[in-house]
Parts: structure tokens; sequence; C-alpha cells
């Protein structure tokens, strides 16, 4: 009982998090010591902006290229 509601949750919390537009998240690192170069939507200037992420944690503000955080957000 208790491992269908975690799995219940669980998929909630995906859901979720799916819904969320990726582009208006803020520009998070993450907290390990990776270093990826990706792009992510600035809210404040409304520009798609490099960042190094961390490889774990973050959000999915997060693109390989800028060419696609402009396709993806719009810019």
């Amino acid at each position: 009982m208790v491992a269908a509601f975690a799995l219940f949750l669980l998929v909630v919390i995906s859901y979720s998090e799916a819904r969320i537009d990726p582009c208006k998240q803020p520009i998070k690192a993450g907290m390990c010591l990776g270093y990826f170069p990706k792009w992510g939507m600035n809210q404040e200037t409304g520009q798609c902006e490099e960042f190094i992420y961390g490889g774990c944690g973050g959000n999915m503000n997060q693109f390989d290229s800028k060419e696609q955080c402009e396709l993806l957000c719009g810019r």
C-alpha cells in the first residue's frame, strides 16, 4: 500500500514538472561540479544566456545550444 502511494506521488510530481514552462524557470547551475556548457532563458533580460551546468540538480531551463533555447523560448 505504501509503495502504491509512493508511486502515485511520483507520477503526480512528474506530471506537474512536465507542465512547467522551462523558459520561465530560473537558470540553475546545479549542485555538482561537472562542466557542461548549456544555454538558458534569463527572464530578466529576455535573452538566452550561456551558463555552466554542474551535471545534477538544476531544472528544465537548460538547452544544448543558443539556437535551441531561442527556438523553444520564442526569442
